[in-house]
């Protein structure tokens, strides 16, 4: 059961549209943005049932940032990607 709640957390954070076949030739932040998602839902009860994966594309950018501390962190990190032209993708948890 426990494997089956992990797969279906982390699977939709990391699952996108973009496939690579050979080297990836994007910078850090585009890299980190591209390849993985955030989840819509920012609750407290979702941040609790997803671990924090609301923000996952901030803990590509910043992992040394503990999960409960990323919610302020993010109007930060959004105004900065704003100033690249850059913003971070948002789905559905289910």
């Amino acid at each position: 059961m426990g494997g089956f709640y992990s797969a279906f957390v982390l699977i939709g954070n990391h699952e996108r549209s973009h496939r690579y076949d050979e080297k990836i030739k994007h910078n850090f932040i585009d890299h980190q943005i591209i390849t993985c998602r955030n989840y819509e839902q920012t609750n407290f009860f979702w941040l609790i049932m997803m671990g924090g994966m609301q923000f996952q594309a901030e803990h590509h950018l910043f992992p040394q940032i503990p999960f409960y501390r990323l919610p302020d962190a993010v109007p930060i990190i959004k105004e900065e990607l704003a100033k690249l032209n850059k913003s971070i993708v948002y789905g559905p948890v289910i």
